[in-house]
């Protein structure tokens, strides 16, 4: 008898320990998913406006760019380049985003506290006593190239002269 009843006993308190787990898994399980589907909910939100906002600020970014470009003419030799630049841009600037997408090459050599040195453009260097020569509209530069900031209607010319 003493075996029944300890038996009986055992088996109800596994029972209740079951059935009270069972339902606390239940509910834990239905918080969760409840939980997570909230998230993911509030992330489609968050990152649709995120999106949004960050549309807004590419088109913004975009006009300003457009209302700030200009078109600046190079004179180099016999060839006329044009650059497209956002003004205020300096004429190494202009020149490397022709080097980019022209049949256009040049190098330059950075000084500390000078700033660039143009060494030779289109594969014809500094030699003998020649040596490039920048213009801005029609008058000698005073400034380097990576120093003169080129604004609408400026003309860059770059003369191959013997100094």
């Amino acid at each position: 008898m003493n075996r029944k009843r300890i038996f009986f006993t055992i088996f109800g308190i596994l029972l209740i320990v079951l059935f009270v787990w069972g339902f606390s898994y239940k509910s834990f399980t239905q918080k969760f998913k409840l939980t997570v589907s909230e998230e993911k909910y509030q992330n489609d939100i968050f990152l649709s406006s995120q999106t949004a906002t960050t549309s807004k600020k590419i088109k913004t970014v975009s006009e300003s760019i457009a209302e700030n470009l200009i078109e600046i003419d190079f004179l180099i030799g016999e060839k006329i380049y044009t650059a497209n630049i956002l003004a205020g841009d300096t004429v190494y600037d202009a020149m490397n985003n022709l080097a980019l997408i022209d049949d256009f090459s040049f190098k330059a050599k950075n000084y500390s506290g000078l700033g660039y040195f143009v060494e030779e453009i289109n594969g014809i260097k500094n030699v003998d006593g020649f040596y490039w020569t920048l213009y801005i509209n029609n008058k000698y530069s005073t400034v380097g190239v990576s120093q003169h900031k080129l604004v609408s209607d400026d003309s860059v010319w770059w003369k191959y002269e013997k100094k």
